[in-house]
């Protein structure tokens, strides 16, 4: 995972200031995540408001697809939202989750007052995708930019000078031509080409973002941050060629893939505004991060299989 290192996180969390009882006049946060698995017209879904993780998973005749969603606060406080899915055959996986929540800067200052806050915003999305020829004479291509992945964060606060600041920030990865709004870093993979007759082609991409921004922020003002994480690979994105092989009457290909995304941001009081101010936001749970145990050995698999799909394909 694509996170800051441990000790900057325990610096920042040291300097942000336990909310305590100022957590009540926050207004509540707004969870919500949903899964949807589908094959040929059938499918599974799960939508949920709930704070926690949620998961889903369905055979579709022998193609399987599975989703997860977590939506919570870590260890240290810092809110959270994470998504993974994947899918073979012809089966898909789509997987979205979000988080609106409110904070405020809490504390009795001199009138006009501004307190300088420091917010840090990252996020990572990955992705990996595997395809095996069921023919001597075909060709398979395992293409990255079938994914669609989106992790995002926004924001909307109180300045000292009565006005709102706005701004957005993540990364996508996609095929599509939409243009992408200010702050959100459009990610390509490159496309190592088809396999060799009767071979294998495996990829793996991840692509990430981090940013901080400092502001003046106006006290006992209720602001509000967004995130979420989306994350999608069909059969309606495949590359032509292999779609063309998996759909055929007799499919001349397999195929499997997974994903992931997260992101979460970071609130900080000045040292020096430490004293007479605190950090209040809406009260949200603890809940466990997927860390290696989770991403890391779903995407490990698929990991083994690129890296021996590569040596194949360079060994032709």
């Amino acid at each position: 995972m694509t996170r800051l290192q441990p000790s900057i996180r325990t610096t920042l969390a040291t300097l942000c200031l336990t909310w305590g009882a100022a957590t009540a006049a926050v207004p509540v946060a707004q969870p919500q995540s949903s899964i949807r698995l589908e094959r040929a017209g059938s499918f599974e879904a799960l939508n949920a408001r709930d704070f926690g993780a949620s998961a889903l998973a369905a055979d579709f005749r022998g193609n399987g697809a599975s989703g997860s969603t977590w939506i919570g606060a870590d260890a240290l406080d810092v809110p959270f939202v994470a998504i993974a899915g994947g899918a073979d055959g012809q089966a898909s996986s789509q997987v979205s989750a979000s988080l609106y929540y409110r904070w405020s800067i809490v504390g009795t200052g001199a009138p006009g007052e501004a307190v300088p806050v420091t917010i840090t915003t990252l996020g990572h999305v990955r992705g990996a995708v595997s395809a095996d020829a069921l023919r001597p004479d075909v060709r398979v291509d395992a293409n990255m930019n079938g994914f669609n992945l989106l992790a995002t964060t926004s924001f909307t606060t109180a300045l000292a000078d009565g006005t709102s600041d706005r701004r957005q920030y993540g990364v996508q990865t996609g095929i599509g031509s939409i243009p992408q709004p200010a702050g959100i870093l459009l990610a390509r993979f490159v496309d190592a080409g088809q396999s060799r007759p009767g071979g294998s082609d495996a990829e793996f991409g991840q692509a990430s973002f981090s940013q901080t921004f400092s502001l003046m922020v106006r006290p006992n003002e209720t602001n509000l941050i967004y995130m979420g994480a989306s994350g999608s690979f069909g059969n309606y994105i495949y590359s032509e060629t292999l779609s063309a092989q998996l759909h055929s009457i007799v499919p001349t290909a397999s195929a499997r893939w997974k994903f992931s995304a997260f992101v979460d941001p970071v609130i900080t009081i000045d040292p020096a505004y430490a004293g007479r101010f605190s950090l209040a936001q809406s009260a949200i749970p603890m809940v466990p991060v997927p860390e290696a145990s989770t991403w890391g050995l779903m995407l490990a698999g698929l990991g083994v299989v690129v890296g021996a799909a590569r040596r194949r394909r360079r060994a032709t």
